[in-house]
């Protein structure tokens, strides 16, 4: 059966220990009959450019405030270059962009974007080239929905082009990493989209809050995606519903808003056995559902989604 990667990375993450490699990452394609994907570079990137090393972002939490600055390896240390940014991934995206120019299978390039530190006019160009998508990961911006530049969700609003945006959740909030997860749920994100009238591609089954659920029940404008599940299913406790992961979904998810994705290369078993998981469109086929449901969350959904951009 055909399958449709909603969303996934390539790249050196700075904080994560596996590389999302694109032959790999193909190989993985093609075990799970996946014709069609969204690919986009790692949150937290670390890039070599002109044989030189950057990181586009790295942020720190001082004075109760988040900071945040790009740094270069210099002699072995990493420098700090610049606070605050302009654009950060500009220059990592291009390089992305380009790598993903490979013949015999349709990877859909989608741009990272800043929602503070991105100037309007920069995502003025890059929707001017009608990606797929978007892609906002909270953590990694170390920001919070309600502090988003409403100017630049207007813009991509106005060529009614999906974000697929990181969505978290976790029981305290004794650090900043934890404040962020916290603050970054599903539910925060789809009202700022629903009052925008942004188009929302909903990652990590929204930590099963029953509230987004019935957003995107009642609303076109948003899709609901369940990878990487096996790793969402190693925390318990940052889930909002003490009940199994792909039942929950399946169970209260319109079967037309379920969409399948991969999330490579964080599909990992847990976080003690950093093992990637080879086998998820199986687990999605081997699920007690008929054919045409299966299709769906596989391919049909995702296809159907993007493909009204």
């Amino acid at each position: 059966m055909k399958s449709f990667d909603g969303h996934s990375h390539i790249g050196k993450d700075t904080f994560f220990p596996i590389e999302g490699n694109l032959i790999k990452y193909i190989e993985l394609l093609k075990q799970n009959n996946i014709i069609e994907a969204n690919v986009m570079g790692v949150a937290c990137p670390t890039y070599e450019l002109n044989g030189e090393k950057f990181q586009s972002l790295i942020w720190t939490f001082e004075n109760k405030r988040f900071k945040y600055h790009s740094r270069k390896k210099i002699k072995n240390e990493w420098i700090q270059t610049q606070e605050n940014p302009v654009n950060p991934y500009a220059e990592y995206n291009a390089q992305v962009k380009k790598e993903l120019n490979v013949d015999n299978i349709k990877l859909n390039f989608v741009p990272l974007i800043h929602p503070t530190l991105d100037t309007e006019e920069h995502i003025s160009n890059i929707i001017s080239e009608n990606p797929i998508a978007v892609k906002i990961h909270g953590l990694a911006c170390a920001i919070t929905p309600s502090e988003t530049n409403k100017e630049i969700l207007k813009l991509v609003a106005s060529k009614n082009i999906p974000i697929i945006v990181h969505t978290d959740n976790h029981p305290t909030e004794n650090n900043p990493f934890e404040y962020l997860r916290k603050n970054n749920s599903a539910l925060a994100w789809l009202n700022l989209f629903e009052k925008y009238n942004n188009r929302g591609y909903i990652t990590h089954g929204a930590s099963l809050c029953s509230k987004s659920f019935d957003i995107i029940n009642n609303s076109e404008a948003h899709i609901l995606a369940i990878g990487p599940d096996l790793l969402i299913e190693s925390e318990p406790e940052c889930l909002l519903q003490k009940k199994s992961y792909l039942s929950s979904i399946i169970a209260q998810v319109d079967m037309n808003k379920i969409v399948f994705d991969i999330d490579y290369p964080f599909n990992i078993n847990n976080f003690s056995d950093y093992s990637i998981d080879f086998t998820p469109a199986k687990r999605i086929g081997n699920l007690e559902l008929t054919n045409l449901e299966k299709s769906k969350i596989l391919y049909n959904n995702a296809k159907k989604f993007f493909d009204n951009n």
